[in-house]
């Protein structure tokens, strides 16, 4: 919506109008996806089952110098190294830990994205993921579901197949 707001000042007799107008919002600089044992995407979710690994990237639209680039994660809003579930994991560094984060730099020194790799995916997992590029931007946000194992003694069976990952 365009709107006109103006100024009178009073003591010089001076008015001035500005029109101002809402322009779209541009797209992001920050793309986040989710990678994996996926069961379903759509744009705004995904879904995978539990128990599986998903490797969350972030990345920028455009080549960009490493120089002053730090990326970071959210997990519902927060960053992931202060998030209460996540922080000690995250502070561990280790590749073998259920929660690791790295970041990566191309040969000619552009970032080319941040990563964090959940293991063994559980129910607690289930939340609203995006991400931060320092001096570049925010990214949308994902809801990461998890789609619960059925107990060991249920079986599936649809059309003479069986098993559960359908």
């Amino acid at each position: 919506d365009a709107r006109n707001f103006s100024c009178l000042l009073s003591r010089i007799g001076v008015s001035r109008t500005i029109n101002l107008q809402v322009l779209p919002e541009p797209p992001a600089d920050v793309s986040i996806s989710i990678e994996g044992d996926i069961i379903e995407k759509g744009d705004d979710y995904v879904m995978v089952p539990e128990s599986s690994t998903v490797t969350l990237t972030c990345q920028p639209n455009n080549k960009v110098s490493s120089r002053y680039v730090l990326g970071d994660f959210n997990v519902d809003g927060e960053s992931v190294f202060s998030d209460e579930m996540y922080s000690e994991e995250m502070s561990m560094d280790d590749p073998n830990a259920r929660i690791y984060f790295w970041e990566a730099i191309d040969d000619d020194s552009n970032y080319e994205g941040c990563y964090m790799r959940i293991r063994e995916v559980s129910m607690h997992d289930a939340r609203n993921f995006s991400c931060v590029l320092s001096q570049i931007g925010v990214s949308r946000t994902i809801n990461l579901q998890v789609l619960p194992k059925p107990p060991a003694d249920v079986s599936i069976s649809i059309e003479g197949l069986t098993g559960w990952k359908i």
